[in-house]
């Protein structure tokens, strides 16, 4: 062996291994170098005012109309952006637009609708495209970013960022007027009284909003007005979008001018929106009537115009009925469940100047019971006041305690490896022992120095085989699932919608395939990746980050990178069990329900593949047909040694006879017609007994890891009423300051707030809540690679609500 041969062949063998890093880590690093130099050499500006939001790509005029809703996004939820394409050239184009964002994993994903052919000349060439923001993502940079290349070619013509111009708070509701007047629903956007405060989004225009239901998925409520968007101007892919998302829990409030006017008349006539008013028809009354009370308090005496409500209770399963009456005892405003979601029709013109000239509709009189939400509002002016007197404390004085983001923490994968890692450890330990000093020792006293090379080199492949080996046999290789799953399940109409959150693992450094549901690319299909998020708000991203696409129009499919790690996913599936087998094997409930004086006569039975523990039943009756307030009633039937098993029977004339818990106790004794906050200086002495079964959730005010089952039980129960929970309070009373705001306790709902069940509280409905935590199949129709996922981890769990009307 030539003097100076192992250091110049080591140097060679570095140099090599230096050279392969900087390709693989420098390969995505120069990708995205050349495309950054593209948006200088190919995207110029031509608005200076709104920089970036006008575009000429390779000839191409582009502008980004929208960018959210109203130009709003929130981390965590889907996105729309609205493009305009103009083709001023004399050169027909076609094209392949994607919008590019990046995941909580940190891949990017190019999510495109397909070719786009642009004629010589051509303008106004409208394109939607959707994103979906990592949860607790940062905003102060763009959003995603527009990437253009020839569809034939596949050359990259420009890169355009997409910026957005106002970020939702994750801890705050959505709520859109598409009409001239916010209604006073401006009052709800503080948070001085209330555990969260809504973000409303006035003059909101349903033509340009989006073109799928999950562009719409950020917003809980839409007040629709006579003179907001004309229902005959919106296109046929924005009225199923709005029908799917209230089918998935919205709740869309129409407002109808005093004559069957034009958005009735549209509402009727456009097939695709005929779903939300059926069965409900208007009559013109004869004369005005005096402004009710449930409208809000006014001085003197007005009249207004009204139409008359006709409810047919065979649609839907008797899912509507009548919550206000005028003088005559006929309904003026009328609800119904639409799936999982609620349509509330209100037979006046709420823009009405009348209206207007004395305050109405008021919000706590009014909003506050349509909503079946409890927190009084009271001027920004009073509160401020009401503080410099010593007698409130302010929203960042009281503390807050997050009741959602447990999900991550409880479906991470957490198989222990320290016994395998402990025995690579030690064999390689050995390893460096016997190749090294121990070895090259034996050998000298022996006197076969010469052979410490080629020993060195059979040592190496030994120990590498034993090494692979090892691996190989500790190496996972079955596909497996954890998940969190929440059916809720419409009695009525028979729709079953499934939220869930899962980490999957496939054994495979390659792409896999997803898919969720059937082949048809229907509204009711959607599949995505990561976005559930841990307690900490952080997510860690991999090193590695790759490129995968996905079709816009067809999001129930999607060929997702693996690691032979687990990947996090987010299932939305909604499906009617007359046509679907998942439906019916998860969503099949029997029974009929009545109201027998203060408790239920009937029976239920479910046939899920699970059976059931901590069932709870919750029975609302809404409003009485004066506005008021009815208080839902709740039976507990927590028992640690029964679970309703599929096919038994619940005989609810037996259980609830048993004493029930109001839902919320009021917290204050109200006197007269004002506020019980005004008159409450001692909270002690007038707290109500006993206290309503959601005072006793909130008791548990802890943290998020870690949970025990009791726990997450109440918690998922918080937060299927979330807007129902008793009020923070914001009385100094006769304690000091430090025990009032020890004592108040404000909750948010970072995630899981699309399962808030409170809009149902305004109906006549039987709620049960339950809960599994066994190892059935996945509740949703989910394949990968063409086949189920058949391990199902012991962590999992599922909730089951059911929505059951109830007859009187």
């Amino acid at each position: 062996m030539p003097r100076g041969w192992l250091p110049g062949w080591s140097q060679r063998v570095g140099a090599v291994v230096v050279l392969a890093l900087l390709g693989v880590l420098g390969g995505p690093l120069i990708t995205h170098a050349e495309e950054s130099d593209r948006i200088a050499a190919t995207a110029t500006r031509t608005d200076t005012d709104q920089a970036h939001r006008r575009f000429t790509v390779a000839g191409m005029d582009i502008r980004l109309a929208h960018v959210g809703l109203a130009n709003h996004v929130r981390p965590g939820c889907w996105f729309p952006v609205r493009l305009v394409l103009e083709n001023p050239g004399l050169v027909s184009r076609r094209v392949h637009i994607a919008l590019v964002v990046r995941d909580a994993d940190g891949d990017e994903v190019y999510l495109s609708r397909g070719a786009i052919s642009l004629a010589a000349g051509e303008e106004q060439r409208e394109l939607w495209l959707y994103g979906k923001l990592p949860p607790f993502d940062r905003l102060d940079q763009p959003v995603g970013r527009l990437r253009i290349s020839d569809a034939d070619t596949g050359e990259v013509l420009g890169v355009v960022p997409v910026l957005a111009q106002r970020t939702v708070p994750v801890f705050d509701r959505v709520m859109a007027v598409s009409g001239s007047r916010p209604l006073g629903l401006q009052s709800y956007r503080s948070v001085n009284t209330q555990h969260e405060a809504s973000v409303l989004l006035e003059e909101f225009d349903l033509r340009t909003s989006a073109d799928r239901w999950q562009g719409l998925t950020m917003l809980e409520t839409v007040v629709w007005l006579p003179g907001g968007t004309d229902p005959m101007a919106l296109s046929s892919d924005t009225a199923d979008a709005i029908v799917e998302w209230v089918r998935r829990g919205g709740h869309l409030v129409v407002s109808v001018g005093s004559t069957v006017d034009r958005l009735w008349e549209g509402l009727n006539q456009r097939s695709a929106l005929r779903p939300l008013v059926e069965g409900i028809t208007l009559e013109e009354l004869d004369q005005p009537e005096p402004i009710p009370a449930w409208l809000g308090p006014y001085e003197g005496e007005a009249k207004i115009d009204f139409l008359a409500l006709t409810m047919d209770e065979s649609i839907g399963g008797s899912a509507g009925m009548a919550v206000a009456v005028n003088g005559a005892g006929r309904p003026i405003v009328g609800t119904r469940s639409l799936g999982i979601g609620r349509v509330t029709v209100i037979g006046v013109n709420l823009e009405d100047r009348r209206l207007a000239e004395r305050g109405l509709p008021n919000a706590e009189t009014f909003w506050n019971r349509l909503f079946a939400w409890r927190s009084p509002l009271i001027g920004e002016q009073d509160f401020e006041a009401g503080i410099t007197q010593g007698r409130y404390f302010g929203p960042e004085d009281r503390r807050v305690a997050e009741r959602g983001t447990f999900v991550a923490d409880l479906i991470n994968m957490r198989g222990s490896v320290s016994t395998q890692v402990g025995l690579a450890i030690l064999l390689f330990v050995i390893y460096g022992a016997v190749a090294g000093p121990l070895g090259f020792t034996l050998l000298r006293r022996r006197g076969l120095k010469h052979l410490a090379w080629p020993g060195f080199a059979v040592l190496v492949v030994v120990f590498s085989g034993l090494l692979w080996g090892w691996a190989s046999l500790n190496r996972l290789s079955e596909m497996r699932v954890s998940h969190f799953s929440i059916l809720t399940i419409d009695a009525a109409g028979g729709d079953v919608h499934v939220r869930g959150w899962a980490s999957l693992f496939a054994p495979s450094h390659e792409p896999v395939q997803l898919r969720l549901g059937e082949d048809a690319a229907e509204a009711g299909h959607i599949l995505w990746n990561n976005t559930h998020t841990s307690s900490t708000g952080r997510t860690t991203p991999f090193v590695d980050s790759r490129i995968y696409q996905a079709d816009a129009r067809s999001l129930h499919r999607l060929e997702l990178p693996m690691r032979s790690t687990a990947r996090g996913l987010e299932i939305d599936y909604r499906a009617s069990s007359d046509g679907d087998a998942f439906a019916r094997r998860w969503g099949t409930v029997e029974g009929e329900v009545r109201r027998a004086g203060d408790h239920l006569s009937g029976t239920i039975r479910h046939h899920l593949p699970v059976a059931l523990k901590d069932v709870i039943l919750i029975h609302s009756r809404g409003l009485t047909e004066d506005g008021e307030w009815i208080e839902p009633r709740v039976w507990p039937l927590y028992d640690f040694t029964w679970s309703w098993q599929p096919g038994e029977e619940l005989d609810l004339d037996r259980l609830t006879r048993s004493r029930s818990v109001p839902l919320v106790s009021k917290p204050f004794v109200r006197a007269g017609r004002r506020s019980e906050w005004d008159d409450a200086s001692d909270r002690r002495s007038t707290r109500l007994q006993p206290i309503g079964f959601l005072d006793a959730l909130t008791s548990d005010s802890g943290g998020e890891s870690n949970l025990a089952m009791a726990a997450i039980t109440k918690r998922i129960e918080m937060l299927s009423l979330f807007s129902t929970l008793p009020p923070p309070d914001i009385h100094r009373s006769r304690e000091t300051y430090v025990q009032a705001a020890e004592r108040s306790v404000g909750f948010r709902r970072t995630t899981l707030r699309h399962i808030d069940l409170t809009p149902h509280l305004a109906m006549n409905r039987l709620v049960i809540i339950g809960h599994a935590r066994t190892m059935p199949p996945l509740p949703a129709p989910l394949k990968v690679d063409g086949r189920e996922v058949e391990r199902v981890d012991e962590n999992s769990w599922i909730v089951v609500r059911m929505l059951i009307p109830v007859r009187e």
